[in-house]
């Protein structure tokens, strides 16, 4: 009647609650930051895998607790039993022992950034590779480019006349420790040393001799060709696609941090799409839970079993 289906009706929602806070205390994400740094792991890697613990293997009662695996030591394996039905099992091979276990689809929980039978893209971060690498080559090459343009190179001819190569050897190094400036950079602390010292001179007057058939040392600066590498276009193009790759509205990374509406009239189709992608990865990640709360309602309430209302609620 009535007043017993309401009865049972409180008694299912009652064991949920109890069930649910058992399932999430058991994952441990009441203390700590797990649940992000797995999220976290989920979008590098693409795949997440755990054993469910159960009280007795034989005869479960209880969900105790979660044991992380390797998910490429898992394999899916489609069954049939003697009556004709078919079920899922999984297989794990231990790459060290060669050794494979078999455990049942009660006992895993398998979440894939695609589909876990046939792999489109591995993982979100995948997408971002490509893009990050192209920018981190052209940053490097602008860090290149620019400190191979910051020395000045100066280039000393020094007139030897009939001197022999030991004594023309020698004026060479008497020029060069007179012409010589010990330049110093700390890169953590930023100061900047010139010959030991921290002033900086702004200018330096060079005196050299001259001879009778004008023989003189030259110097003169060393002129470095190359591509002009000063802008910043290049660099903007590939970080624009980074944030494109990144899914991200591009009105988020707008100065001053973006705007970000959620009224009918305001939102853009780039928020509409974020949102429905970010609804894909909470529904695939919300299995971390929702199993093991289905699996054990159906451990207290056996009669829950063969109810495909309440599995799909």
């Amino acid at each position: 009647n009535k007043e017993q289906r309401l009865k049972y009706q409180e008694k299912v929602i009652d064991k949920y609650n109890e069930n649910f806070e058992k399932v999430y205390n058991a994952w441990g994400f009441n203390e700590g930051i797990s649940a992000w740094q797995y999220f976290y792991q989920w979008l590098i890697e693409g795949h997440l895998a755990f054993e469910i613990i159960y009280d007795n293997i034989s005869n479960p009662k209880d969900i105790i607790g979660f044991k992380e695996l390797d998910p490429s030591t898992l394999y899916p394996e489609v069954k049939k039993d003697s009556g004709g039905k078919i079920y899922l099992q999984w297989a794990q091979r231990d790459p060290a022992s060669k050794q494979t276990r078999t455990l049942s689809d009660s006992q895993v929980i398998y979440i894939s950034y695609s589909n876990q039978m046939r792999t489109k893209r591995v993982s979100f971060v995948e997408r971002l590779v490509r893009s990050f690498n192209m920018l981190r080559i052209i940053e490097h090459t602008k860090v290149v480019w620019h400190t191979m343009h910051a020395p000045i190179r100066l280039v000393t001819t020094v007139p030897i006349g009939t001197k022999s190569m030991q004594k023309a050897k020698e004026d060479v190094r008497e020029f060069t420790n007179t012409l010589k400036e010990d330049i110093y950079f700390d890169g953590d602390s930023g100061e900047l040393k010139v010959d030991g010292k921290p002033n900086i001179l702004f200018y330096k007057n060079y005196v050299v001799p001259m001879g009778e058939n004008n023989q003189k040392v030259d110097i003169a600066p060393l002129e470095y060709t190359g591509p002009n590498l000063s802008g910043s276009e290049l660099l903007k193009y590939f970080h624009e696609k980074l944030k494109q790759d990144s899914k991200i509205p591009g009105s988020r990374f707008a100065d001053g941090g973006g705007t970000f509406t959620m009224n009918a009239e305001g939102i853009s189709r780039e928020e509409i799409r974020y949102n429905k992608f970010i609804q894909r990865l909470r529904s695939a990640f919300k299995e971390l839970i929702t199993k093991p709360l289905y699996l054990q309602m159906c451990l207290d309430m056996k009669e829950l079993r063969s109810d495909p209302k309440f599995i799909n609620a």
